[in-house]
């Protein structure tokens, strides 16, 4: 009868080694989920059979951590399955399921990271290199870079629009005084922007 001899626990996956001096290196959560030990009789056919049906849900649980904590590009997403052991099919299910209910966008990660570190000063080269090293590619790149300096545009020509509405509507009058500061403040609101923007370009522009 063959069994399973021996049971090796890495940080994430396991080996697996049979009686038969068959050997299997398998996605840890997967091997606990099935509620396989050592010295369980199975033959590596038999082993393989029952962890198969195991494999999908715990790599979409293994992906949904990923995700509840920080974006991922698809890259490295795959490279996390892979670097424990999950079958390519696997990984392709997986990724593809992902990736057609929305929650993996490389495009919108690449865009976010953008924004995020140009806030911070960061330079375009150096970001370039952040998004390649995590996998995404040069055309998807300049792209989200394209997308981003539209918004820019957008937004300077938003707040542009913001200021001269408010020269216009606090020409001749006090905004130390209450009532022509409300009056403003109507005036700015008349014109489609809403009261928080109303108050800041009070203080801001006054």
């Amino acid at each position: 009868m063959i069994l399973i001899e021996s049971i090796d626990r890495e940080r994430g996956v396991c080996t697996v080694h049979f009686s038969d001096g068959a050997v299997r290196r398998v996605p840890r959560a997967a091997l606990r989920a099935a509620k396989i030990h050592n010295k369980t009789p199975l033959d590596p056919a038999a082993f393989d059979a029952i962890l198969s049906k195991y494999m999908t849900s715990a790599a979409y649980t293994r992906c949904a951590a990923l995700l509840s904590m920080k974006g991922q590009t698809e890259h490295q997403l795959r490279e996390s399955l892979a670097r424990v052991s999950y079958p390519q099919e696997v990984i392709e299910k997986v990724i593809s399921s992902l990736l057609s209910a929305g929650y993996l966008n490389d495009k919108a990660f690449a865009e976010q990271w953008i924004s995020r570190r140009t806030a911070t000063g960061i330079g375009k080269s150096r970001i370039r290199t952040e998004l390649r090293l995590k996998g995404i590619s040069a055309e998807l790149i300049e792209s989200a870079f394209a997308a981003f300096a539209e918004e820019e545009t957008a937004a300077e020509e938003t707040e542009e629009g913001l200021k001269r509405a408010f020269e216009k509507a606090s020409r001749n009058r006090d905004i130390g005084d209450p009532r022509d500061r409300q009056k403003v403040i109507a005036a700015l609101v008349r014109k489609g922007y809403s009261f928080s923007d109303a108050y800041r370009a009070i203080k801001e522009y006054s």
